[in-house]
């Protein structure tokens, strides 16, 4: 594992710990009661890394959704892709499934496209899935663990090398009413 990875493993494993029994406190369970209903938000932050330009990164960002329909949220992320040159900001739309019936474990399924923001190159589209699973942390508070699987369009590999790209992500995922 590169060197700059190292040094944030522990101050982001303890960040996410203090968010997520933060959030558990914050939020009143009865507020929560219904979780991955119609009319329900989800305040997600995530931390990943990524792979782009042949170059390493590490995936930080946050992402706003609502539950249209139970277990169907649309969302809006930006993330920002840090640790190599150059920086690369993405504004990325989804739509995701999860399936929440009387399970602690919650698997979810996403679509998404985005739109990259490159430094120093053209600013490119993608599309793409992911999957994982939440863990209850406790009422409206989730872990979640997943991979994210992406292509770039129109891809030119002399300036991307690889055109698409397989990522794992962690998220902490917040439901409020």
């Amino acid at each position: 594992m590169p060197q700059c990875h190292a040094r944030l493993r522990t101050p982001l494993t303890f960040a996410i710990a203090l968010v997520a029994a933060l959030a558990g406190a914050l939020f009143a369970p009865e507020a929560l009661a219904q979780s991955f209903e119609e009319g329900s938000h989800a305040a997600t932050l995530v931390i990943g890394a990524g792979r782009q330009l042949e170059r390493n990164y590490t995936v930080l960002g946050g992402r706003f959704g609502t539950y249209f329909v139970r277990d169907f949220e649309a969302s809006v992320a930006a993330e920002v892709w840090r640790g190599n040159d150059p920086s690369i900001v993405k504004i990325t739309p989804e739509l995701r499934y999860v399936y929440s019936r009387r399970l602690s474990i919650k698997p979810y399924l996403g679509i998404f496209v985005s739109r990259s923001f490159i430094s120093h190159l053209p600013d490119t589209n993608t599309y793409g899935m992911k999957g994982g699973a939440y863990f209850t942390l406790s009422p409206g508070a989730y872990f979640g663990i997943g991979a994210v699987y992406e292509r770039i369009e129109s891809c030119n590999r002399s300036d991307y090398g690889d055109c698409s790209n397989t990522y794992p992500e962690v998220s902490l995922h917040f439901l409020y009413y």
